[in-house]
């Protein structure tokens, strides 16, 4: 195991007038990978919304992974059965989903505690998902990682 790792964190601002997230994050592999990083994470939703990890944008961020042979974290809204879920994906050095990390604390009500939803919220839908139940520790090469996402923290 190594002494020490180097950890890129990536966020991307996503709107009508900027490409797609997938066909940026060529460059976010690159600098990453030329400054020794063994781990880039990405936000939430950033692959998309109630897809499958095997989508294309799945497909490729896990090609981007193994091209610059570099553990991965991204999120994703995914479509497992009839049900979708805020989802994390981890992936190893090779392109290989190791994991999946599932979000399970909805902000989608009122503050302070955005608790319990609420109907006019834009992200109640959230709360009507798939929600995870544990929290992810992940063994990597050169030490433990968990996952959390935003109101999980």
């Amino acid at each position: 195991m190594k002494d020490s790792a180097k950890a890129a964190l990536v966020q991307l601002t996503l709107g009508p007038h900027t490409p797609g997230a997938i066909d940026r994050m060529p460059a976010f592999f690159d600098q990453p990978s030329a400054y020794g990083s063994d781990l880039n994470g990405f936000p939430e939703y950033v692959l998309g919304n109630r897809i499958g990890a095997d989508d294309p944008h799945g497909v490729r961020f896990r090609e981007l992974a193994a091209e610059h042979a570099m553990y991965a974290i991204a999120g994703l809204v995914e479509s497992p059965g009839t049900r979708w879920a805020t989802t994390a994906l981890m992936i190893d050095r090779e392109g290989t989903i190791l994991g999946r990390y599932r979000k399970s604390h909805p902000a989608s009500g009122g503050p302070p505690y955005s608790w319990p939803p609420v109907s006019t919220s834009p992200s109640v839908a959230e709360a009507k998902g798939s929600l995870g139940s544990q929290s992810k520790v992940f063994h990597l090469a050169f030490g433990q990682v968990g996952i959390l996402q935003c109101y999980d923290g």
